[in-house]
């Protein structure tokens, strides 16, 4: 895949700041996702943290971490995973998400407030064991972050149940190299590759 050019950058965070593959909203379906974000404002309890649209996404793959971090500088890593993700050929694919709900996760204060995704599951499943065998070929540890595909809106302390809503769906036509600035609510698209249309 030939990459798209990229956005500005800080100097890197090693450690600190998370590293990760991912599908970003195509469209006007950023939007879409918010409008039900704001929908459920009053159920979500006092101060939740509100996920802005221009970091909505769905994660697949994680390599930022420790594993790698410990082999090599943060930059060569980056530069690693950006070689090989240029060597992936997947075709671009529809995405829907049509359920809301909260993640219970015990050991946090807030829990994650998601969309559900409906269609493009096994799709998404099958790009990230491409993806992941590319990079560990390439040398490049990852973690899975797709092993229930979703976007989270929010994170919050009260549980919001499993409940339909209005389907946002895109075309996943982009596989993006995201680095989330932590502290500052700030995405940076290190790089992205465009996948293959039908």
């Amino acid at each position: 895949m030939r990459p798209i050019a990229a956005d500005p950058a800080p100097a890197p965070r090693p450690g600190v700041d998370n590293v990760f593959f991912a599908l970003t909203p195509e469209g006007q379906s950023g939007t879409q996702a918010i409008n039900i974000q704001s929908g459920y404002l009053p159920q979500l309890g006092g101060n939740p943290y509100l996920v802005p649209e221009k970091c909505l996404h769905v994660s697949l793959l994680d390599i930022g971490i420790k594993k790698n971090l410990v082999l090599r500088s943060f930059d060569t890593t980056i530069a690693m995973a950006k070689e090989a993700a240029g060597k992936l050929r997947v075709d671009s694919f529809e995405v829907a998400f049509d359920q809301a709900l909260s993640f219970d996760a015990k050991a946090a204060p807030k829990k994650a407030f998601v969309l559900q995704m409906s269609e493009g599951r096994e799709q998404v499943l099958a790009l990230c064991k491409k993806l992941k065998l590319c990079l560990a070929m390439a040398g490049v540890h990852s973690d899975d972050k797709a092993t229930t595909p979703h976007m989270t809106l929010a994170r919050a302390v009260q549980t919001i149940p499993l409940t339909d809503v209005k389907p946002v769906r895109w075309t996943a036509n982009r596989l993006v190299l995201v680095r989330s600035v932590v502290g500052e609510t700030r995405h940076i698209q290190l790089q992205s590759w465009p996948l293959q249309q039908r």
